[in-house]
């Protein structure tokens, strides 16, 4: 994003915020609660590679609509790049459930027939043969090709695959425009191959069956609403769709506040898992160890520790923000905390004119969800509380 895109839209966010004010609105009538919506977002998953009884992330997709309807699922890496794309043909109160792991050994999954345009009936998909299929598996634990570029972190080890995944109501099936971002994904008054229709709902699984563990949530629902965002700047695709609108869905929240325990019965302590929107997305691989060179180096997360008894820490900013999602553990040196149990405040932003003259923050969208453990024992995930909507404006009168 531009400098001079980026003040633009720092003075739409400004004056919008002002209306907000001067109308009273102290609460944002933004929604990605658990109501049926046009894009699902699963914020993370991982997948052990090595052991069919290891680590890996369920999800289901439900159609809440009275008619067929279809679904484009789309695999990212940690860095956003999309690795795989297909359909689900969905009936009326039709559920599809897919184990990632699945994908990562080519297996994708076969649903029902419907007369939409571009689709075979039934709707069957090939399997993914062995070069395809370790192609998969090295974009997702950050391996390089054989040209010396890589997709992802690599975070997590060379034997755990991680991404997101994004899964938006469809009206076609197409072998060419296959992601958002892709010219004719989305269209004016949802005519594009996603649509607008709000009739999907999900929810997603982090299952680790040797470590006894499981956390289960909603996936993060995100509506779309042509009166009010569509040709707005702050969607939530605004960043792969250049911050047309086109995609009309309500932007996410820009700040979290997550309850943290690191002690007593959760002696496994307390991850994050953080979904941000990338302030430059880039969905291709770059050369291996480049990453930071082609993200905003103005990007930042910050997060604020407070102890039970209200006493906040000094906030962290971490600059350079590589990963769209990720795992981050409470106490590390990437989320530092003094006491053992408290909340923390998460933000993603970006200071404009970082590295000349500062003009301003700019809020960016994220999402947040805490899983605390007991290693062996139990585990529970929860999605963190969303207390700012900066992106969110008003609707014009």
């Amino acid at each position: 994003m531009r400098y001079s895109t980026r003040l633009a839209l720092l003075g739409i966010l400004t004056a919008g915020l002002a209306a907000q004010a001067s109308a009273g609105l102290a609460s944002s009538s933004c929604s990605s609660g658990a109501s049926p919506a046009a894009t699902l977002l699963v914020p993370y998953f991982e997948v052990d590679l090595t052991s069919t009884s290891g680590l890996t992330t369920l999800l289901a997709v439900t159609n809440a609509g009275a008619q067929s309807t279809l679904a484009h699922v789309v695999v990212w890496t940690d860095w956003g790049v999309p690795t795989l794309m297909f359909d689900l043909f969905l009936a009326a109160d039709d559920v599809q459930s897919i184990n990632l792991r699945d994908l990562f050994a080519g297996q994708l999954p076969e649903t029902g027939g419907g007369a939409f345009a571009g689709c075979t009936n039934p709707l069957q998909l090939p399997a993914l043969d062995a070069v395809a299929i370790a192609k998969l598996r090295q974009q997702h634990t950050g391996q390089p090709d054989a040209q010396g570029n890589c997709a992802g972190s690599g975070r997590s080890g060379a034997l755990v695959a991680t991404g997101f995944v994004t899964i938006d109501v469809a009206q076609a099936c197409s072998a060419e425009i296959t992601y958002p971002g892709h010219s004719g994904y989305f269209a004016a008054g949802g005519t594009g191959i996603a649509g607008n229709a709000n009739v999907l709902v999900g929810d997603f699984f982090l299952v680790d069956t040797g470590e006894d563990f499981a956390q289960g949530n909603e996936a993060v629902h995100i509506l779309a609403d042509e009166a009010r965002f569509g040709g707005q700047p702050a969607t939530f695709y605004g960043a792969w769709v250049a911050h047309s609108g086109a995609d009309a869905r309500v932007p996410l929240g820009t700040r979290y506040r997550s309850r943290y325990l690191n002690g007593g019965a959760f002696s496994g302590g307390t991850d994050l898992i953080v979904w941000v929107e990338p302030s430059l997305a880039r969905p291709e691989a770059v050369v291996c160890g480049e990453r930071t060179s082609f993200v905003d180096p103005c990007q930042y997360l910050q997060t604020t520790a407070f102890n039970e008894a209200a006493a906040g820490q000094a906030p962290v900013k971490d600059f350079v923000v590589t990963e769209i999602a990720t795992r981050l553990q409470v106490g590390s040196i990437e989320v530092p905390v003094v006491a053992p149990f408290g909340f923390i405040d998460l933000e993603n932003r970006v200071q404009v004119g970082c590295l000349s003259e500062p003009a301003g923050d700019f809020p960016l969208q994220s999402w947040v969800m805490p899983i605390s453990s007991a290693s062996g024992r139990f585990s529970l995930g929860l999605n963190a509380f969303r207390t700012a909507d900066e992106l969110c404006l008003p609707a014009a009168p």
